[in-house]
């Protein structure tokens, strides 16, 4: 078995990316295979149990509000669009790397197939992790809704233009929050089928349950988001919901 710290030290890189001096230093293939490795390690039964022992809902709540604040911004010097661009790409492919852990350990404790058959199995660390939170199974959907409206309201406008994208920079931009787009679009489906289980609600009842939330989460005024500086605008509510339906896995 790794050592403790080493599990520990692969949660880190997801929510931090590498340090080197005690400070994070943009390297995305790093961050890549410790991913790799991580999912690995989820489909490995000896390992699986020993990795997630560490998995609460505060690391949760932490990979879900990694696209929100960048974790590398350009030096003071270097205010132009291309180096803005640049820190905010490198800042997103660490929250798409995170979001794609989560998204992958529901996936593997829920078979999402066939929503309606959906067997939630209280005992798997993902799903406990949600219905031990501190609002329960109910306060994790609102978590992971109102992260994914931020998301689309903050990048939805660039990703959907994506193809207009004139530079290397933008492209790779548009890369990273779609990644994390569409991970989010997977935890909320997983969240949504889990919380229909627990509270013996319709697809209708719950969806509507979802509206109710998004619709809350884009009622906010505009906050001062550092995204801001070169997002086009801000998608308008219908087409934030096309997108959230587009979205969410088959």
């Amino acid at each position: 078995m790794p050592p403790k710290g080493l599990i520990q030290n692969f949660f880190l890189l997801l929510v931090e990316g590498p340090i080197g001096e005690g400070h994070p230093f943009p390297d995305h293939n790093r961050v890549e295979l410790g991913l790799q490795e991580i999912i690995g390690m989820l489909h490995s039964e000896p390992l699986e149990d020993y990795l997630l022992s560490s998995f609460e809902w505060d690391l949760f709540e932490k990979f879900l509000e990694l696209h929100k604040t960048p974790i590398y911004t350009p030096a003071e010097d270097q205010p132009e669009t291309s180096s803005i661009l640049l820190s905010m790409s490198q800042s997103l492919e660490v929250a798409a790397c995170a979001l794609e852990f989560v998204a992958q350990l529901l996936k593997k404790e829920l078979d999402c197939s066939e929503k309606a058959k959906v067997e939630v199995c209280r005992d798997a660390p993902g799903t406990r992790c949600l219905l031990n939170g501190p609002s329960g199974i109910r306060g994790a959907l609102k978590v992971v809704v109102a992260s994914t409206i931020r998301c689309w309201m903050t990048h939805g406008r660039m990703v959907l233009d994506q193809n207009s994208a004139p530079s290397v920079e933008e492209q790779r931009y548009c890369g990273s929050a779609q990644r994390c787009l569409d991970s989010l679009g997977m935890i909320l489906s997983y969240v949504a089928c889990i919380y229909r289980h627990e509270e013996t609600v319709d697809i209708k009842t719950c969806a509507e349950f979802i509206k109710e939330i998004a619709m809350d989460e884009m009622a906010r005024d505009k906050e001062d988001l550092y995204f801001d500086k070169i997002s086009k605008c801000e998608l308008t509510k219908t087409e934030i919901n096309q997108a959230m339906v587009l979205s969410l896995p088959d």
